[in-house]
């Protein structure tokens, strides 16, 4: 994957990266609107030797990786798992319905 200046990638998943700069890129989980910061993932940075990725949405140690395809791989990754184990975080249509505040059956 090579991505130059003013370009971005999108994924099926809603992943995208936006270029900010020489060797950088916001990468979003376009599924939110913008302004909502949800959408922010991480921070991408191509530099001599490898590719960092500065998490923004969770503590975690920022990751490394040898080519910006093995950096994609672990993003799209990333926003599969945030819907899987957080669902309250999915957009709304990816979201599964809250049943706590459906009405009562009546027998």
């Amino acid at each position: 994957m090579s991505l130059g200046e003013s370009e971005g990638a999108r994924s099926a998943g809603g992943l995208e990266l936006k270029w900010i700069g020489d060797g950088a890129w916001c990468a979003v989980d376009g599924s939110f609107p913008e302004g909502d910061a949800r959408r922010l993932i991480a921070y991408v940075e191509c530099r001599r030797a490898d590719v960092e990725v500065v998490w923004v949405h969770r503590a975690a140690r920022p990751g490394r990786f040898a080519t910006l395809r093995e950096a994609w791989h672990a993003l799209e990754d990333d926003v599969a798992r945030r819907r899987s184990v957080e669902p309250d975080i999915a957009p709304p249509e990816l979201a599964p319905t809250d049943l706590r505040d459906a009405e009562p059956a009546v027998a």
